[in-house]
Protein backbone atom coordinates (compact mmCIF):
# COMPACT_ATOMS: atom_id res chain seq x y z
CA UNK A 1 0.00 0.00 0.00
CA UNK A 2 1.52 3.63 -0.82
CA UNK A 3 1.69 6.78 1.94
CA UNK A 4 -1.11 8.21 -0.26
CA UNK A 5 -3.52 5.46 0.29
CA UNK A 6 -2.59 4.47 3.81
CA UNK A 7 -3.32 8.54 4.08
CA UNK A 8 -6.66 7.95 2.91
CA UNK A 9 -7.32 5.08 4.55
CA UNK A 10 -6.01 6.89 7.96
CA UNK A 11 -8.69 10.14 7.12
CA UNK A 12 -11.36 7.35 6.59
CA UNK A 13 -10.72 5.46 10.00
CA UNK A 14 -10.73 9.20 11.47
CA UNK A 15 -14.54 9.91 10.11
CA UNK A 16 -15.48 6.65 11.16
CA UNK A 17 -14.16 7.29 14.59
CA UNK A 18 -16.08 10.89 14.07
CA UNK A 19 -19.13 10.10 12.93
CA UNK A 20 -19.20 7.11 16.03
CA UNK A 21 -18.26 9.42 18.71
CA UNK A 22 -21.41 11.97 17.38
CA UNK A 23 -23.81 9.23 17.32
CA UNK A 24 -22.85 8.48 20.88
CA UNK A 25 -23.49 12.31 21.32
CA UNK A 26 -20.04 12.40 22.70
CA UNK A 27 -18.24 16.24 22.63
CA UNK A 28 -14.10 15.53 21.21
CA UNK A 29 -11.68 18.53 19.98
CA UNK A 30 -8.44 17.94 18.05
CA UNK A 31 -5.31 17.07 19.31
CA UNK A 32 -2.33 18.92 19.07
CA UNK A 33 -0.70 16.36 16.58
CA UNK A 34 -2.85 15.41 13.67
CA UNK A 35 -5.41 12.23 13.34
CA UNK A 36 -5.79 12.74 17.34
CA UNK A 37 -9.55 13.25 19.03
CA UNK A 38 -9.58 14.14 22.77
CA UNK A 39 -12.82 13.54 24.10
CA UNK A 40 -13.70 15.79 27.46
CA UNK A 41 -14.11 13.67 30.90
CA UNK A 42 -14.12 9.81 29.82
CA UNK A 43 -13.35 8.99 33.23
CA UNK A 44 -14.68 10.65 35.99
CA UNK A 45 -13.56 9.47 39.93
CA UNK A 46 -13.42 11.50 43.00
CA UNK A 47 -14.00 14.93 41.16
CA UNK A 48 -11.33 14.18 39.10
CA UNK A 49 -11.76 13.39 35.37
CA UNK A 50 -9.53 11.88 32.66
CA UNK A 51 -9.83 12.15 29.15
CA UNK A 52 -10.09 10.11 26.28
CA UNK A 53 -7.65 10.51 23.52
CA UNK A 54 -8.03 8.51 20.02
CA UNK A 55 -5.79 8.18 17.72
CA UNK A 56 -5.27 6.91 13.57
CA UNK A 57 -1.66 6.45 12.72
CA UNK A 58 -1.35 6.18 8.77
CA UNK A 59 1.73 4.38 8.88
CA UNK A 60 1.25 1.60 10.77
CA UNK A 61 -2.71 1.60 9.65
CA UNK A 62 -3.42 1.23 13.67
CA UNK A 63 -6.32 3.00 15.94
CA UNK A 64 -4.92 3.97 19.08
CA UNK A 65 -7.18 4.70 22.33
CA UNK A 66 -5.24 5.60 25.58
CA UNK A 67 -6.39 6.98 28.67
CA UNK A 68 -4.20 8.98 31.27
CA UNK A 69 -5.34 8.44 34.85
CA UNK A 70 -7.04 11.35 36.15
CA UNK A 71 -4.69 10.67 39.37
CA UNK A 72 -2.11 11.32 36.64
CA UNK A 73 0.85 12.71 38.81
CA UNK A 74 -0.09 10.22 41.91
CA UNK A 75 3.45 8.09 41.65
CA UNK A 76 5.34 11.55 40.75
CA UNK A 77 7.52 10.89 43.73
CA UNK A 78 7.80 7.23 43.40
CA UNK A 79 9.25 6.84 40.23
CA UNK A 80 11.04 3.11 41.11
CA UNK A 81 7.49 2.13 42.31
CA UNK A 82 5.62 3.38 39.90
CA UNK A 83 7.91 1.66 37.16
CA UNK A 84 7.53 -2.03 38.78
CA UNK A 85 3.72 -1.74 39.16
CA UNK A 86 3.32 -0.88 35.60
CA UNK A 87 5.35 -3.83 34.58
CA UNK A 88 3.58 -6.27 37.06
CA UNK A 89 0.38 -5.17 35.94
CA UNK A 90 1.42 -5.78 32.35
CA UNK A 91 1.78 -9.13 33.21
CA UNK A 92 -2.08 -9.34 33.71
CA UNK A 93 -3.17 -7.39 30.61
CA UNK A 94 -3.78 -9.76 27.48
CA UNK A 95 -5.17 -7.07 25.90
CA UNK A 96 -3.46 -3.70 25.70
CA UNK A 97 -0.91 -2.17 28.32
CA UNK A 98 0.15 -0.01 31.02
CA UNK A 99 2.54 2.98 30.21
CA UNK A 100 4.46 5.28 32.58
CA UNK A 101 6.49 8.62 31.74
CA UNK A 102 9.35 8.86 34.23
CA UNK A 103 9.64 12.67 33.39
CA UNK A 104 6.33 13.77 33.83
CA UNK A 105 5.27 10.68 36.47
CA UNK A 106 2.36 9.84 34.91
CA UNK A 107 0.61 6.50 33.87
CA UNK A 108 -2.17 5.45 31.51
CA UNK A 109 -3.50 2.75 29.76
CA UNK A 110 -3.28 2.25 25.58
CA UNK A 111 -4.82 -0.69 23.27
CA UNK A 112 -4.17 -0.95 19.59
CA UNK A 113 -6.61 -1.97 16.53
CA UNK A 114 -4.76 -2.40 13.61
CA UNK A 115 -6.93 -1.82 10.61
CA UNK A 116 -5.12 -3.82 7.35
CA UNK A 117 -7.78 -5.61 6.15
CA UNK A 118 -10.76 -4.09 7.98
CA UNK A 119 -11.67 -0.61 8.80
CA UNK A 120 -13.42 -0.98 12.44
CA UNK A 121 -16.78 -0.15 13.73
CA UNK A 122 -18.79 1.47 16.28
CA UNK A 123 -18.61 -1.76 18.42
CA UNK A 124 -14.36 -2.23 17.81
CA UNK A 125 -13.88 1.64 19.21
CA UNK A 126 -16.79 1.09 21.95
CA UNK A 127 -14.97 -2.36 23.22
CA UNK A 128 -10.87 -0.31 22.66
CA UNK A 129 -12.53 2.46 25.18
CA UNK A 130 -14.44 0.13 27.18
CA UNK A 131 -11.13 -1.77 27.98
CA UNK A 132 -9.40 0.97 28.52
CA UNK A 133 -11.25 2.76 31.18
CA UNK A 134 -11.83 -0.13 32.66
CA UNK A 135 -8.33 -0.98 33.11
CA UNK A 136 -7.67 2.53 34.51
CA UNK A 137 -9.84 3.10 36.93
CA UNK A 138 -9.88 -0.55 38.14
CA UNK A 139 -5.96 0.29 39.09
CA UNK A 140 -5.96 3.94 40.92
CA UNK A 141 -6.94 2.99 43.92
CA UNK A 142 -3.52 0.66 43.60
CA UNK A 143 -1.69 3.47 42.58
CA UNK A 144 -2.88 5.80 45.28
CA UNK A 145 -2.03 3.31 47.98
CA UNK A 146 1.28 2.97 46.45
CA UNK A 147 2.07 6.34 46.37
CA UNK A 148 0.97 7.30 50.13
CA UNK A 149 2.59 4.00 51.20
CA UNK A 150 -0.41 2.37 52.85
CA UNK A 151 0.60 -0.48 50.50
CA UNK A 152 4.22 -1.62 49.70
CA UNK A 153 4.70 -2.46 46.32
CA UNK A 154 6.44 -5.84 47.19
CA UNK A 155 2.56 -6.70 48.60
CA UNK A 156 1.53 -5.15 45.45
CA UNK A 157 3.72 -7.36 42.99
CA UNK A 158 2.77 -10.73 44.82
CA UNK A 159 -0.68 -9.68 44.46
CA UNK A 160 0.12 -9.61 40.94
CA UNK A 161 1.74 -12.57 40.17
CA UNK A 162 -1.35 -14.89 41.29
Amino acid sequence: MTELQKNNRAKEVLSIVRSTLESWGWEYRAGQRENVLITQGGLEKDGWTSDICISVHPGLQALLVWVVSPFADILKNKPAEASLAVCAMNANVTNGKFDYDLEKGTYCFSIYHQYCDCLPGPDQLDSMITTALNEVSSRMEDFRNISNGRLPIQEFMRRERR
